[in-house]
């Protein structure tokens, strides 16, 4: 049995989809440490390009504080941010659910998920066809050079990640 790990933020609605009947899919719940099965797959994504996905799902989610993930991020370190961290996994680290440790069947990446899951595909002796949706839902804004400093500082072990799964493909 082969399990689907499901990473906020990297179109793993639209793999749990594909997959769906196919392979076991439990949402956000499952890490890889936890999954028992002996093969696993995931999706990975840009950290700053999911930190920018999760926060603007979040402002339509709760009430937020933050007028822009600039705001948010060159706010980070305060305890309102800080607490929003710890409270909404979307913004986890993607190293929460897949540690280094176990390797894993197949990573994909949201930025190539098509042709990624294009080799899934024929890897599990499916078809698989992704449904497109929230492709460019939320405003893509520039961030500042200090909010994208502390993005990419908070995120290191997410960045040493999709380094290990660049090698991979």
């Amino acid at each position: 049995m082969i399990r689907f790990v499901h990473v906020p933020k990297t179109g793993g609605v639209a793999l749990r989809e594909a997959l769906t009947g196919h392979i076991a899919c439990d949402g956000h719940l499952t890490t890889l440490a936890s999954a028992q099965e002996a093969d696993a797959i995931t999706i990975v994504r840009d950290p700053v390009e999911r930190y920018i996905s999760a926060f603007w799902w979040l402002a339509t989610k709760t009430l937020w504080p933050w007028p822009s993930p600039d705001a948010m991020a060159r706010q980070m370190g305060t305890k309102l941010v800080d607490d929003a961290f710890l409270r909404y996994m979307v913004l986890w680290r993607q190293t929460h659910w897949i540690n280094a440790d176990r390797p894993l069947l197949w990573i994909g990446h949201t930025e190539s998920l098509s042709e990624d899951t294009a080799r899934l595909g024929p890897l599990l002796g499916l078809t698989l066809s992704l449904p497109r949706r929230n492709v460019g839902r939320y405003p893509h804004q520039p961030l500042s050079p200090a909010a994208l400093d502390t993005i990419r500082w908070f995120y290191a072990d997410d960045y040493a990640l999709l380094d290990r799964r660049e090698r991979k493909t």
